[in-house]
């Protein structure tokens, strides 16, 4: 699975344009500053959402309320956001998980499952590379050069077998967008 995740616009909100093989499949939005409280979304071609996204207030402050927690627990999750259908089921999350003073990385659980990425700049470019287990089963990249009107554009590479997730890991990168 090959998609290209588009800015469309940066102002006042960000849009987003998700296509698969030159079709658009998705659509997305975000605030444009990170204010927990609002919801990031992402839609079918038609306008139907699939997905939002819920910030617990609470359950982010009591996992974030004592500083370098992690040191004492081996790991402490920052910036979680679950993901909610339309039947308002919580269908997994979104979070940053921290286990050391140089160890951490992005994470998306659906179900009992859990893909971990973890984050690499390499100049020009910016790569999440995720892992199910041991094994390496996708990639986002973002090229960081200049771009116009500050409109970001990633794409978001996954091996077969991952299709059924392709809106969650669509979704993922707005998150991502949105976080960083």
């Amino acid at each position: 699975m090959i998609l290209g995740i588009n800015q469309t616009k940066s102002s006042g909100k960000n849009t987003f344009s998700i296509t698969e093989d030159g079709f658009n499949i998705y659509n997305a939005e975000t605030p444009w500053t990170p204010i927990h409280k609002l919801e990031i979304s992402i839609s079918d071609d038609k306008g139907a959402v699939i997905y939002n996204t819920k910030y617990s207030f609470w359950e982010n402050f009591t996992e974030e309320l004592i500083p370098f927690k992690y040191l004492f627990t081996g790991s402490q999750k920052f910036e979680q956001f679950s993901v909610v259908d339309t039947k308002g089921e919580t269908v997994g999350s979104f979070y940053i998980e921290v286990n050391g003073l140089w160890d951490s990385k992005v994470c998306i659980r659906y179900g009992e499952k859990i893909l971990v990425g973890y984050r690499v700049g390499t100049g020009f470019d910016e790569n999440v590379t995720f892992y199910d287990g041991e094994t390496v089963v996708g990639q986002i990249t973002k090229s960081n050069r200049m771009v116009a009107d500050n409109k970001d554009n990633y794409m978001l590479h996954f091996i077969d077998g991952y299709d059924d997730l392709k809106p969650l890991l669509a979704f993922f990168v707005i998150y991502y967008d949105f976080r960083y």
